[in-house]
């Protein structure tokens, strides 16, 4: 009777484990529109502060931050070629990095949202041909 308890207990921990890594991993895809991705980033406020709009500039610098690693992460595993992803493709030309770095410093926000307690999230939007583009040049 214990046995079987256990192996529930470690069923149901796995299938709480599956859902949280499915949840993430769809919050990291990003939406496909006319040929641009839309990422989402979020970020929060110093709890120390009390003036309302640095807790807002705050919160949204750092959800752009967290925006630009999701597209850094995105586009790490994004093809090139046939056969070939960009961080293959960076070991191989020493330029490729100072390009990606140059092109995220680029993306700016479409998009701002903040809720009651000064939480922010923004929507980034990256357009895909211009950044093959200007990684291929």
């Amino acid at each position: 009777m214990n046995l079987l308890t256990g192996k529930v207990r470690l069923a149901a921990m796995c299938a709480a484990l599956l859902c949280l890594t499915a949840a993430f991993a769809s919050e990291d895809a990003p939406r496909e529109k006319w040929g641009n991705l839309y990422f989402t980033g979020h970020g929060r406020p110093n709890p120390g502060l009390e003036n309302v709009t640095q807790r807002r500039s705050l919160s949204m610098e750092s959800a752009i931050i967290d925006g630009k690693a999701r597209i850094a992460r995105y586009i790490q595993n994004m093809k090139m070629d046939k056969n070939l992803t960009l961080s293959e493709a960076m070991v191989k030309d020493p330029r490729l990095p100072g390009k990606v770095k140059m092109f995220l410093s680029g993306i700016q926000p479409v998009k701002s949202r903040w809720d009651k307690d000064d939480n922010c999230t923004v929507t980034l939007k990256m357009n895909k041909k211009a950044f093959l583009k200007q990684v291929r040049k």
